[in-house]
């Protein structure tokens, strides 16, 4: 019995051979059948080829995606930890009046800053603009009167002796 069922591949004019079918009509009926076989497997193997690639790119969106959802996760947190140091609404800012926490009402000053955010965020901002505002009036009050700054312009204290 398993000898009448040709192997896998087989096509329709390789199995008339093996049957002895000569007939011309018939063997062009089956050389249609291969001609069609053929197309059929070629689409099905370009259409492999083609999911593979297809299955590629999406995998390379989701792998994306995702980074620029942690990306995004992380920056949200950053603006509302500093939200918490300025005492801003970290939703909105104060900026959006349908804001459902503020009513646009929430800009840098209207809550009360959160200490240790305070802390990490705005006091090394604001001593390190001290620290320049010191070091620029001990440079001017060593200067002369009528002496040009750093940036070309004159001493206030020269007026002083004018």
């Amino acid at each position: 019995m398993n000898e009448l069922i040709p192997p896998a591949g087989t096509s329709p004019l390789e199995l008339a051979g093996a049957l002895g079918i000569t007939d011309p009509n018939v063997l062009r009926v089956l050389e249609m059948m291969s001609a069609q076989q053929n197309e059929q497997e070629e689409s099905v193997a370009h259409e492999n080829q083609a999911g593979t690639g297809d299955r590629e790119k999406y995998d390379k969106l989701l792998r994306e995606n995702r980074m620029l959802l942690q990306e995004n996760k992380y920056l949200i947190t950053q603006v509302e930890t500093l939200a918490a140091a300025l005492g801003a609404c970290p939703a909105c800012w104060g900026e959006d009046q349908a804001c459902s926490q503020c009513r646009g009402r929430g800009a840098p000053g209207a809550y009360p800053p959160d200490r240790q955010t305070f802390a990490d965020f705005v006091l090394p901002v604001l001593r390190r603009k001290a620290k320049r505002a010191r070091t620029h009036r001990r440079t001017a009050d060593a200067q002369q009167p009528g002496e040009l700054d750093k940036n070309g312009k004159l001493n206030p204290k020269s007026n002083e002796t004018v």
